[in-house]
């Protein structure tokens, strides 16, 4: 197994769920400065194609060729053959192309989910204050008698705002750091392997998003709150 990428020591065994409940025992550990190669766990190939049933069948075949001049002659030859099955010549250029545009579709539409996320945060921050105000009615009416201005309690309205979405968001970012940190999670696709880290950039940003969600969510409450008539908020019911 690639050493670094799984935190398993030499000599204990692993369950593979996806593939038939297979036990499988590691016996050592590699380096490799590739990335293509740091998900990879290197095991008996005869032995797993006929657990699979899968004789000398393979997905994926890597061709050596002595200078990159030769890439294009040697794919030619390939394609040039009669094979008894479908297949798809590529150079490692034309792959890693293909693996880079497949994860830019995934990158797309983690943003989508992204933009959806904040949506929701910010219903949900709006929600909490709408809420937490409405059972505060004669809070506020007391205050506003002993003579908080409106700014004031519009003020102390948006920074509970600004509070709850701020914990919020730093919660979530240690519990993603310390889920990617702790599964050593990455992003996989053909010979690219993208390791999945919340940088100190991230988290930064995982914790200032918040605040400013906080005041888009808190200010129809707290402009609500400081508009509400001494009166009409003392009499209000318990």
């Amino acid at each position: 197994m690639a050493s670094g990428k799984f935190r398993y020591k030499v000599g204990q065994s692993y369950q593979l769920a996806d593939f038939r409940g297979v036990t499988i025992r590691f016996l050592g550990t590699f380096s490799t400065e590739d990335s293509a190669y740091s998900n990879v766990v290197l095991v008996g190939r005869n032995y797993l194609e006929e657990l699979d049933g899968a004789i000398g069948e393979a997905s994926q075949i890597y061709v050596a060729v002595d200078t990159v001049e030769n890439s294009r002659k040697t794919q030619d030859a390939i394609n040039a053959l009669v094979l008894p099955f479908p297949h798809e010549t590529m150079d490692q250029k034309s792959y890693l192309a293909a693996a880079k545009s497949e994860l830019q579709d995934v990158i797309k539409f983690q943003r989508f989910v992204m933009v959806v996320s904040i949506i929701v945060i910010l219903v949900g921050v709006a929600n909490t204050i709408s809420m937490a105000t409405r059972d505060r009615v004669r809070e506020i009416g007391v205050l506003r008698s002993v003579g908080f201005e409106r700014g004031r309690i519009l003020g102390i309205v948006l920074i509970e705002a600004m509070l709850v979405a701020f914990i919020g968001g730093v919660i979530g970012a240690a519990s993603a750091t310390g889920y990617l940190y702790v599964g050593n999670i990455s992003d996989d696709y053909m010979m690219l392997s993208v390791p999945m880290r919340v940088s100190g950039t991230v988290f930064l940003i995982a914790a200032v998003l918040p605040i400013c969600l906080g005041i888009l969510g808190g200010l129809p409450s707290a402009f609500s709150a400081s508009r509400l008539p001494i009166v009409n908020a003392l009499r209000s019911a318990e």
